[in-house]
């Protein structure tokens, strides 16, 4: 028997405008959550980089308020903020007391419906931007993460939040008030709520807050084809960095947590068979992992390494051909430790209203509905060994890519990166 918290429910309701709400309510907390995301993301407009732009100059000033004013009338609350730039999303986060929540909510939603966007901010937060894209140079691992969905991905949804240099200094104002009228809409919007509050009383106050916004934002779609194959970046650097990717279901299908549960037992942990193989038994690197990222469309499987010259191509090698044998299936040691594992780590998540309500904005996006964590644990629970293998068996990881950053490129057949 799981601890009663897990047994909480999701409600929802999607108001007049569009806008879609939904709350997990959670009486053993004094907090709430929310997670307010709005389809205005990188990859949602013509310029590479005015999303992230944006996404600054929304702080600058709301609500009549200026920047200072502003943030100084959320700390009164007690309230932590946080604005952030997606692919596909701008979200607003915020976690407060839930007795502040009919004074808090009208200042968070002001980032959206009314900033201020002063052009005179407007430099300072490309300066910002381009700091982001500087910073990169010192950072491989992410650089090569970036380059991993630059060449896997079709244009426009292998964008990241940083968006491109030339686009970023060539921003106007005037381009980011389009932006702003076009995509900051409340149909296809989503409001995720987790913490102790009534449902019925959170959507009166929403409700009441947002009645004069209005407007759909058009869906994003793509014709494009992703490039995919092996790219590499030199920097003379003592180490490389390795990224391969692949396609994988995606959250709606059936087969979606048998992918979850094989690859988190491949390379989930210090003890899967990816981190067995490649660091303990052969010593090629220093780091090795793999993820699987389950999404509403373009899911994938990743894996990186960290590794040093002399060893990269064989840590590659043995990347490659460690994940062609997870085809022949998992142990039942291996399938009772992930399971295992990957409930715990959903018991643990219970425990923070912020991760709730980011489950919450995510299952509503991708599934259309919300999901208690019981609910969750049940469904690892009905899986069975022989339904991962049976999955694993008919497996195919398609055309794949590959990126590596190092003093020098590496060689990889194109034959191993297509199991089509």
């Amino acid at each position: 028997m799981y601890p009663s918290p897990l047994m909480q429910h999701v409600e929802h309701t999607c108001l007049d405008n569009g806008l879609i709400i939904g709350g997990e309510q959670r009486a053993g907390v004094q907090t709430v959550a929310l997670h307010l995301a709005v389809p205005a993301g990188i990859a949602t407009n013509d310029k590479d980089g005015e999303s992230a732009v944006l996404a600054e100059l929304i702080q600058r000033g709301a609500f009549g308020l200026s920047a200072l004013e502003h943030q100084h009338a959320l700390e009164r609350l007690g309230i932590r903020k946080h604005v952030s730039c997606g692919k596909e999303f701008i979200f607003v986060s915020a976690v407060m007391l839930a007795s502040k929540f009919d004074v808090a909510f009208p200042l968070i939603y002001s980032i959206i419906n009314s900033p201020s966007l002063p052009e005179d901010d407007l430099d300072a937060c490309k300066s910002l931007c381009l700091q982001g894209l500087d910073s990169l140079n010192d950072d491989p691992a992410s650089l090569a993460t970036i380059e991993l969905n630059k060449l896997h991905n079709p244009s426009p949804f292998n964008r990241t939040g940083y968006g491109e240099r030339s686009c970023i200094e060539g921003v106007t104002i005037n381009g980011l008030k389009k932006v702003k009228a076009q995509r900051f809409l409340p149909g296809g919007s989503i409001l995720a709520l987790a913490g102790n509050f009534h449902f019925e009383d959170i959507v009166q106050t929403v409700s009441k807050e947002v009645a004069d916004w209005t407007g759909q934002a058009k869906p994003m779609h793509t014709n494009e084809s992703p490039e995919r194959g092996y790219g590499f970046i030199q920097q003379q650097t003592s180490q490389v960095h390795i990224g391969i990717a692949a396609d994988a279901p995606n959250i709606t299908d059936e087969h979606a947590l048998h992918e979850a549960i094989a690859i988190t037992a491949f390379g989930g942990a210090s003890s899967g068979r990816l981190f067995t193989q490649v660091r303990q038994e052969r010593s090629l690197c220093y780091s090795v992992a793999a993820r699987y990222s389950p999404a509403k469309d373009r899911s994938t499987v990743k894996i990186h390494a960290g590794t040093t010259p002399e060893r990269a191509q064989e840590t590659i090698d043995v990347c490659l051909e460690e994940l062609y044998k997870l085809k022949n299936g998992i142990t039942q040691d291996e399938f009772h430790r992930t399971t295992l594992r990957m409930k715990s780590r959903l018991v643990m998540s219970g425990e923070s209203t912020s991760a709730r309500a980011n489950a919450v904005w995510s299952d509503f996006y991708t599934l259309g509905r919300g999901r208690t964590l019981q609910e969750r644990i049940d469904q690892i629970d009905a899986v069975k060994l022989g339904d991962v293998n049976d999955w694993l068996r008919q497996r195919s990881f398609g055309l794949m890519s590959a990126v590596s950053i190092g003093p020098e490129q590496n060689t990889i057949d194109d034959a191993l990166l297509n199991d089509a």
